[in-house]
């Protein structure tokens, strides 16, 4: 199991400079597979990272999908991440989303974590964005003070997104305002936050743009 981990890992950082990405890819496909739940996560993850060098994106896509709906809640997670770092390249957006949208109401609090801060990442190319932010909106209330925080974070994030798509000064304030109020909330949650670089960040670009 530790080599088959090991693999996993390996095949991540080297797929940009393995001369023969398919046979790597089936190598990371069977890893997908494999009986341990630690070994089809670390697939899983590394899954995502490389989908867009991955030849066959739709056979690619059928794997990632199935491991969304793993028996194993680690594997889940794994593949929440996995899909936050590949959407942008899969094929069946309508059905990443989907799975997206179940992994963010799963009810074990790591894989709605991962969930959280996928939807941030994936949001700009997510079919129902109405929908993804009523999602982070309700993870954002969950019980759990993690998936609070990557919910406020990736609300900060959407909001940013919502400001670069608009032409109205009006608006454009007032996501930003929004963005920074999210951030703010996601690094009350926790030191760790993610969004402990973002606050300062938009708070003086808010600074030098209105004031």
């Amino acid at each position: 199991r530790d080599v088959r981990e090991k693999v996993a890992d390996i095949l991540e950082s080297a797929f940009s400079q393995v001369p023969n990405k398919n046979e790597a890819w089936q190598d990371l496909v069977r890893l997908t597979q494999d009986e341990d739940r630690s070994v089809r996560g670390k697939a899983a993850y590394a899954l995502g990272l490389v989908f867009g060098q991955i030849p066959d994106k739709d056979e690619a896509w059928i794997d990632l999908d199935l491991l969304t709906q793993d028996e194993n809640s680690d594997v889940r997670r794994r593949a929440a991440d996995a899909l936050g770092s590949a959407f942008s390249y899969v094929p069946d957006k309508i059905q990443a989303w989907q799975d997206l949208h179940n992994l963010a109401r799963d009810e074990d609090r790591n894989v709605r974590r991962r969930a959280a801060y996928a939807l941030g990442s994936a949001f700009s190319y997510v079919p129902d964005k109405i929908q993804a932010w009523q999602d982070l909106h309700n993870l954002a209330r969950d019980e759990d003070r993690d998936v609070r925080m990557n919910a406020f974070h990736s609300l900060g994030k959407a909001s940013v997104f919502k400001a670069t798509k608009t032409e109205d000064e009006n608006t454009l304030k007032k996501d930003l305002e929004a963005a920074i109020a999210f951030f703010e909330k996601s690094s009350q949650e926790s030191i760790l936050s993610p969004a402990r670089f973002c606050s300062p960040f938009y708070r003086s670009y808010f600074a030098v743009i209105f004031q």
